[in-house]
């Protein structure tokens, strides 16, 4: 049989409307600097679903500034910003073990330090193998955990690495997380881009890389990314803030963000606080994304 021209072309166009429909499919959410407008009008709806929230986030210095901005929002306006920050600070040995029951609408920081980025990810294994965090949520939550996750019993589980994890491979991040989503399906695992310093060195460079890396993983692999990096390198008013490598614009942290040693300051750590929140709005939608999929 001899298909002529137009019949030729109609194949090509069915083809790739089937392409374009099952790529629709597997688009990544990152929440940026364009997400953080509607935080700041949270309907209460929202913020009641956010706070059956828990959150397990292993971090260092950068996630301890991050997570006195959420203080500073939760003092706020704690009926909009429900979420309550408990520290701790670990020994990567000891301190990873979760102490009492899973409570909802808590972030339990662990501050493991600056230690290697392999290592990093090695504790955050560790953690969730041995530290109690699974077996405390099926406890709260029943054993029924077959599926992705089931409404109002959302563990949210963040790796944060730091602004001086610049020899880490963006690649075996990716698949370091995406190997824990496999074994744990009914815990949300967020990515996260490396967070950027003021400088125009080859560090800031290669941690730009890395966040390359990272998005275009996300964005094939539908994954939830929580995009630090694009927070911070932008003015309030959206203006990107670059500095020049052989000819070519990277990001760096607008400088407005940090004292002058680099640490965030109070406007750094409360914009990076808004985009946590635009994070746990995005957590809360996936999940019932995820429940209305289970129930069909």
């Amino acid at each position: 049989m001899r298909i002529n021209y137009s019949g030729r072309l109609l194949i090509v166009v069915i083809m790739m409307c089937c392409f374009v429909g099952v790529c629709g499919e597997v688009l990544g959410q990152t929440i940026d600097y364009f997400d953080l407008k509607r935080v700041e009008k949270m309907p209460r709806g929202m913020s009641v679903r956010i706070k059956t929230q828990s959150w397990l986030v292993l971090h260092s210095e950068f996630g301890d500034w991050m997570l006195d901005g959420m203080k500073a929002y939760q003092q706020k306006e704690i009926k909009r910003y429900p979420l309550i920050v408990v520290k701790n600070r670990t020994n990567r040995r000891k301190g990873h073990t979760i102490k009492g029951e899973l409570k909802h609408g808590w972030i339990y920081g662990l501050n493991r330090g600056d230690t290697n980025w392999k290592r990093k990810l090695e504790f955050l294994k560790k953690c969730l193998a041995e530290g109690g965090w699974i077996d405390a949520k099926i406890k709260r939550d029943g054993k029924r955990l077959t599926g992705k996750y089931e409404e109002g019993k959302l563990l949210v589980v963040v790796e944060m690495l730091g602004e001086r994890d610049t020899k880490a491979d963006a690649d075996e991040y990716c698949k370091r997380i995406s190997e824990m989503e496999e074994k744990y399906p009914y815990v949300m695992f967020v990515y996260c881009t490396m967070p950027l310093t003021k400088e125009r060195d080859e560090k800031n460079l290669q941690r730009n890389m890395f966040n390359r890396e990272v998005r275009l993983f996300c964005k094939k692999r539908d994954k939830l990314l929580f995009d630090v990096a694009d927070i911070q390198s932008r003015t309030p008013k959206g203006e990107r803030v670059t500095f020049l490598w052989d000819g070519e614009p990277y990001h760096r942290m607008y400088s407005s963000y940090a004292h002058s040693d680099g640490k965030l300051n109070e406007d750094g750590r409360k914009v990076l606080a808004k985009g946590w929140y635009a994070v746990a709005w995005a957590a809360a939608e996936r999940e019932r994304k995820f429940v209305k999929k289970s129930e069909r």
